[in-house]
Formats: C-alpha cells, structure tokens, sequence
C-alpha cells in the first residue's frame, strides 16, 4: 500500500508540475499510469479538476500535459466511475472547454456526449449550465454531424433548451430551439442510478470533513458541490444554479464562506 500511494504521488507532482519527462521517467521505471483513485478515476480526471482558478499560462502546460496522456499513454476516455462519469460528462461539468474540444477533435464519433451520470445529466446539461457557448455549439454540432437528438432529459425533466431558458441564455436556448430541427434520430439514453443511490462516501460529505489535498478527495469536494446544484434544481432556484456553476471551485475558505452564504447551502 505504501508503493501505490508513493508512486501516485509521485505522478501527481509530475503532472501538476508539468513535468513530461519526470512522467516518462516514471512510466520508464515501470509505474503505473493507468491507475485509479478509490472512484474509479484516472489522472485525466484529475487534471481536469485542477484547471480551475490557475493562470492561463499554467492552465495550458496542463492541458498539454493532458493530451500527453491520452496520445502517448492511452489513458482511458470512455471509462465509468463511481459518480456515472465519463471524461467527457468530467470536461463539461468542470467546464474545461479546451480538453473538451480536444476529446471531440481527437476522437470523432468515439466520444459518448449523451451519456447521463447518476446525477441524470449528460454533457450538453452542463455546458448549458455554465452558459458556455462555444461547447455547447461544439457539442450540438458533433451530434448534427449524425443527426442525433439532442432533447434528452435530466433527473429533473429538463432538455438543455429548457435549462437554457430557465437560466435566462437566450442565445443559447435559441441556437438549440433551430439546432434540434436538423436532428431526426433519437439518442440512445442511457440508464442512470439516482442520486440516493450514489457511493455513501459522496453522500455523507459535510462543510466541515472537506479535504483537497489527495487525487480522491478532490473529487469528493466536487460531488459535495453538484449536490447543492440539485438541491437548488429541486427548489427551481435558477440563481442559486446559474450562481454555482460560475463559482470558482478552490479549496479556499474564503471560498467557502461564499458557498455558505447561498440560500440552500444549509
């Protein structure tokens, strides 16, 4: 147990430090680069939940480092973890809209979009979440390509347009309104488990027990997060939403303090 949990380490300070040749050296000395963290995530996810609150100049070595891994190392894009997320659901709901344009770039028709977690939403619900318009015209435009429906729906019934016009993205909803004509085939939805029957250890996170220091818990924080998202969807607080999807996501407790200042964070 105490090699594992050095030689992740030791890939953590290499990809969080930008550090090609430390992570070639380490795969040279026969370490394992496919390994995954007690959710089922590999370093790809990783990366992408460090791409907040970074500079631009830190943020691209990162994204190269990403595209390293997949490229030279064959890391897994498609696999499942304990949350029902793919790499790309990851890219979208962190809103890394560079590793996402780079998956559908580098993998056309390989990339699973409508793939829905156990929370009940696929990608396009996230990036329409975060009002991103240059993925949402990526994501819609890969799926016009094989004229696929996009009008899925989420745990709480909502298509992307519909989340689109509660959130107030009127561009958006109207780019999705004249894009869902053109699609005439229906997308294959996959079943999800709700959101009561996510890992225990997702569940029974509190403000206080947060940590972010290792490759797990990062991941716990963010499923901490998604959780008031929900709560705030099953209330129809669209600002309490439109409010955490915009909210940098650090460890910090100042910033914190701002999620507790939100009405349904209690």
């Amino acid at each position: 147990m105490a090699t594992l949990k050095t030689s992740r380490q030791r890939f953590l300070d290499a990809i969080e430090q930008c550090q090609s040749k430390k992570l070639a050296s380490l795969v040279r000395k026969g370490y394992d680069v496919h390994m995954k963290n007690s959710f089922g995530q590999n370093f790809l996810v990783h990366i992408l939940q460090q791409q907040h609150n970074v500079d631009a100049k830190l943020r691209a070595k990162r994204s190269k480092i990403f595209q390293l891994l997949v490229q030279t190392y064959n890391l897994d894009i498609h696999s499942l973890d304990t949350y029902g997320k793919n790499l790309f659901n990851w890219s979208a709901n962190l809103n890394c809209t560079q590793e996402a344009l780079y998956l559908l770039e580098s993998s056309p028709g390989d990339v699973d979009i409508l793939l829905r977690d156990h929370s009940g939403s696929c990608s396009l619900h996230y990036a329409v979440e975060h009002g991103n318009e240059t993925l949402v015209h990526a994501i819609v435009n890969y799926l016009l390509r094989y004229r696929l429906r996009f009008d899925i729906k989420d745990a709480h019934n909502n298509t992307p347009e519909d989340l689109a016009r509660k959130l107030g993205y009127d561009k958006i909803r109207h780019f999705l309104n004249q894009a869902c004509r053109s699609t005439v085939f229906l997308s294959r939805e996959i079943p999800y488990q709700s959101q009561s029957q996510m890992p225990s250890t997702a569940k029974s996170i509190s403000s206080s027990s947060l940590a972010f220091s290792s490759f797990a818990e990062s991941s716990e924080y963010f499923n901490f997060i998604e959780s008031k998202v929900n709560l705030a969807k099953n209330f129809e607080d669209w600002k309490v939403v439109a409010a955490l999807r915009a909210f940098k996501r650090t460890s910090s407790d100042r910033n914190l303090n701002k999620l507790r200042s939100l009405s349904l964070f209690q």
